[in-house]
């Protein structure tokens, strides 16, 4: 289901993560990829509340908090920011999540820059994990306006091995101001190719209806 929803494959996507949470119900991860799926849709709204469910004290998710932190900056909401941000707690908690709600409340400091920077280059770390890393840089470049920084992001991103996230290249709001860059466009093609081979390997394996 994730690898649908990154390549683009929405329907057929919802109905793996479906299932998965039908199985499992108390498995984060597909919860978490329905909510991108909705936010990536323009549905932030349903997004927020899908992961309200999952930022509570009891069984803190970081990759909950890192993508409803994400959202926040994704739709300008400041005063969401800051109530979360208040909810997290002291930065050690939740440094990826804490960072970027700091950046969507206004600060303008450039720790949370490097920071991803930082992780992404991690030794040892898996090239998925890494490029997702690369795509919060992006978006968080892109909200301070520096988008030759956002560019470059995107750049190293694209440059990962097995990257394929057109979802993300294309709805991704942040990403809307490089839309139009010569640059941009070429990493999107090869994107785009990448995804196609993705999608005939899934497409060749056996699926219940």
């Amino acid at each position: 289901g994730r690898l649908r929803l990154e390549a683009g494959a929405t329907a057929r996507a919802a109905r793996h993560l479906e299932r998965a949470g039908a199985l499992a119900p108390s498995l984060v991860a597909p919860r978490l990829d329905c909510a991108l799926a909705a936010a990536l849709d323009g549905a932030i709204p349903v997004a927020n509340a899908m992961l309200d469910e999952l930022l509570e004290p009891r069984s803190p998710s970081p990759a909950a908090w890192l993508l409803a932190a994400r959202l926040t900056l994704w739709s300008g909401d400041v005063e969401r920011a800051r109530l979360l941000r208040g909810k997290l707690g002291p930065l050690e908690r939740h440094e990826r999540a804490a960072y970027v709600l700091d950046a969507a409340a206004g600060d303008e400091r450039t720790e949370a820059l490097d920071y991803f920077v930082w992780l992404a280059e991690s030794d040892g770390l898996a090239a998925r994990r890494s490029a997702a890393l690369r795509c919060v840089e992006a978006e968080l470049a892109a909200a301070r306006g520096d988008l030759p920084r956002a560019i470059e992001a995107i750049d190293a991103a694209a440059a990962t091995k097995g990257f394929f996230d057109v979802a993300w290249f294309d709805r991704c709001p942040m990403l809307e101001p490089l839309r139009a860059s010569p640059r941009f466009i070429a990493l999107h093609r090869d994107v785009v190719a990448t995804r196609r081979n993705v999608l005939e390997l899934l497409d060749a394996t056996r699926e219940e209806p």
